[in-house]
């Protein structure tokens, strides 16, 4: 038999009991009510009587007369109270106690201790269901002596007042809450839960092969036990998240083709340091693949883990740079006369970070192993010819780009090609030597500029040569005119930049 059950049964036994002991004791107070009533009748009758025939003269009727009359007077007075033997009935009465939750009455019994001993068997029951430390709060509970008729008033089942105890009263556990400056963020089922997850929170910002010097919380931190709801425990995760994120939510987003960090936070209104800071536990953030899931919520913790780590490592320390000017050299120019060296220290000391995050380096010591070397500059003071290279290149003539730098029809174009109307002029892209001016092959007339500074220009196709091999050009000069002589399908000036006789892409350098 459950409790439940083995519950009821008793209640039934002690209503049983407790009803023939009321049912007894009822007829003796019926009989006594009677008479006592009987009795106050006939002398308040009697009282009466006298008063109204006092100065009076009254025939009395003869023998069983005043019997008689009372016996009316009493028909008057009781009404439908009296029984058929003309006896006055009384109303049933008894004592117990209206039982209420929450201010709330849920019925009325005669022994209170029944419903009490009912309610430590409930916490029992439910202790054995939740595999939790159920506790009834008693001021919930109360209990209001009175007397009752019983017509108006019946007893209330056992069963009946088990059901509205169990629907009415919010059923509380002993709990152990964290508490952040004050405010309690979560609560856990045991002490040992809560600080074993105080102790996971530290571990998720230190490593085991460390020694630190200190491991804290920069928030005042305190577990306490405490009466909670049985629904307001929570789950060891769920704890973890709110501490760690400010919230247990969960919000994803799922990587697809060509996105990248920077797309995605714009899609959500946060910054690319809000992606990284919302997946701390990815390596490389930026080598995410499509599929990958980013989390979306950025985190604002409760909790600030500082770590006191003691370090030891070896730093470089950069190298300065020392000019001397020269007219020896043009303006502009510059040359090194002695490569510059790090050096190198070791520094002791320690590190301070805030949940991973380092916010600051206390030096206790620094030793310098290698001393840095400088480097020396030497720079040009004398004033630059207009003929000799400025170092960046302009455009050598005006139109529409038609062909660009490479593979082209299954051969290597080595330039690009610049349209437009025969007899366009042509321009030094910089200042130079003209190295080579004539007809060469494919390229037609052509005229190649050294800017001896490792580079030289081609400009091939011309319609017409304005220089010749020797000459010295500045910067802009005309030195031919756009044309379609050699391998050409239009006219059009074929350009290229070459480094070290090595050409190169030309709109590196110009732009069309």
């Amino acid at each position: 038999m459950g409790y439940f059950q083995k519950l009821r049964q008793q209640g039934k036994d002690k209503m049983e009991k407790s009803g023939a002991w009321l049912q007894k004791q009822r007829k003796t107070l019926k009989l006594t009510e009677k008479t006592n009533n009987i009795k106050r009748y006939i002398a308040t009758t009697t009282a009466q009587t006298k008063e109204k025939i006092k100065g009076k003269k009254i025939t009395l009727p003869q023998k069983g007369g005043v019997v008689l009359g009372i016996g009316f007077a009493v028909l008057l007075v009781v009404g439908v109270t009296l029984s058929s033997e003309g006896v006055p009935i009384l109303e049933p009465t008894y004592e117990g106690y209206t039982v209420s939750v929450e201010d709330e009455e849920i019925g009325v019994v005669e022994n209170r201790e029944i419903v009490e001993q009912m309610v430590k068997d409930m916490e029992e029951d439910l202790r054995d269901r939740h595999d939790e430390n159920i506790v009834v709060e008693e001021e919930s509970l109360s209990f209001t002596k009175g007397e009752f008729k019983e017509s108006e008033t019946p007893l209330t089942e056992l069963s009946v007042i088990e059901e509205r105890i169990l629907s009415s009263i919010d059923y509380h556990v002993e709990a152990y809450t964290i508490k952040v400056e004050g405010e309690t963020l979560v609560k856990l089922r045991s002490e040992e839960e809560a600080s074993k997850l105080l102790d996971k929170i530290k571990e998720d910002y230190t490593e085991e092969d460390k020694e630190y010097e200190e491991v804290a919380f920069n928030e005042e931190i305190t577990i306490e036990e405490a009466l909670v709801s049985l629904g307001e425990i929570q789950e060891e995760d769920n704890a973890l998240k709110i501490l760690q994120k400010g919230t247990d939510e969960e919000e994803v987003h799922e990587v697809a083709e060509g996105e990248t960090i920077s797309e995605i936070a714009k899609q959500y209104g946060l910054t690319s340091e809000d992606i990284e800071q919302a997946n701390r536990h990815l390596e490389d953030l930026h080598m995410i693949s499509i599929g990958d899931e980013l989390n979306l919520i950025v985190p604002k913790p409760y909790i600030t883990v500082r770590t006191v780590e003691h370090v030891e490592y070896t730093e470089e320390i950069d190298f300065e740079t020392e000019y001397n000017d020269t007219d020896s050299m043009y303006e502009g120019d510059r040359k090194i006369t002695q490569q510059g060296a790090s050096g190198e220290k070791e520094i002791s000391g320690y590190v301070i970070r805030e949940n991973g995050r380092k916010i600051d380096m206390e030096i206790e010591e620094e030793k310098i192993i290698a001393e840095p070397v400088t480097r020396i500059v030497a720079r040009g003071t004398a004033e630059r010819p207009t003929t000799v290279a400025t170092g960046s290149f302009s455009s050598p003539t005006r139109g529409r780009l038609t062909s660009g730098f490479g593979t082209r029809w299954g051969r290597m174009h080595n330039g690009i090609d610049v349209a437009g109307p025969t007899g366009t002029p042509v321009n030094a892209a910089d200042a130079g030597q003209v190295e080579f001016a004539g007809y060469r092959g494919s390229y037609g007339n052509l005229v190649i500029i050294n800017h001896e500074n490792g580079y030289q220009t081609y400009y091939a196709h011309l319609n017409a040569i304005n220089v010749s091999s020797g000459d010295r050009v500045h910067k802009g000069a005309r030195i031919g005119s756009m044309g379609s002589t050699g391998r050409s399908t239009g006219p059009h000036l074929h350009f290229e930049v070459r480094r070290n006789g090595q050409p190169t892409n030309p709109l590196n350098f110009v732009n069309y």
